[in-house]
């Protein structure tokens, strides 16, 4: 994470972690009961914000892979219903490309947290 900060909160990343591995490994009827949940949903949807606005940094490689759902990433973010959000992240391929992304930086940051209260 960058210094600039993150609207998702630590306790919130540490709780879906695990769900976010599974999700980007899911497939159709296990996606839709990961993202049944209101929160998860929420938490999904910051991940994908933090990434398009820059909070998190990702390598110019990641970045050009990322690049090819450009539109969904936009179609997501412009979603103001739940039931929209979900409708766009049921789309095969975009959602691991993201989490590909994500997962990563997730960790680290949960990493140095929990390496400061040890």
């Amino acid at each position: 994470m960058s210094k600039r900060g993150s609207n998702i909160s630590r306790k919130r990343l540490s709780d879906y972690h695990v769900k976010l591995k599974l999700l980007k490994n899911a497939k159709g009827k296990q996606r839709k009961e990961l993202l049944s949940n209101n929160q998860f949903l929420s938490c999904v949807c910051q991940c994908v914000h933090n990434l398009a606005s820059g909070t998190v940094r990702i390598s110019p490689s990641r970045k050009l892979r990322l690049g090819k759902h450009k539109s969904d990433i936009r179609q997501l973010l412009a979603q103001k219903t739940r039931r929209g959000q979900r409708r766009v992240l049921q789309k095969g391929g975009f959602l691991s490309a993201i989490l590909g992304a994500a997962i990563p930086v997730i960790g680290s940051l949960l990493g140095k947290l929990f390496g400061k209260n040890a």
